[in-house]
């Protein structure tokens, strides 16, 4: 049985944040649309057009970048959900 080992990254971002981003196979980090719009200084919708267009142009096929997560976040004083 293979087992896999978890990496952690931790990005500093030059507006003072910090990114947490996990590695699977010391290769491939996986990162959450907010987390790549933080490391840039972009908003979430920027980073949303860019895999839009990714896909439609077929430089990379959606079924093996994107996976289905729930986005969770408080907007005013409310916890919002969006797939």
């Amino acid at each position: 049985m293979s087992e896999e080992k978890l990496q952690l990254l931790i990005y500093h971002c030059q507006n003072g944040s910090n990114v947490e981003l996990k590695s699977f196979d010391g290769n491939t980090l996986w990162a959450t649309q907010q987390q790549i719009a933080t490391i840039f200084g972009v908003d979430r919708s920027v980073i949303v057009k860019h895999i839009q267009n990714v896909i439609e142009t077929q430089e990379l096929k959606e079924n093996s970048t994107c996976a289905f997560f729930a986005q969770v976040q408080k907007e005013g004083n409310r916890q919002v959900e969006r797939n």
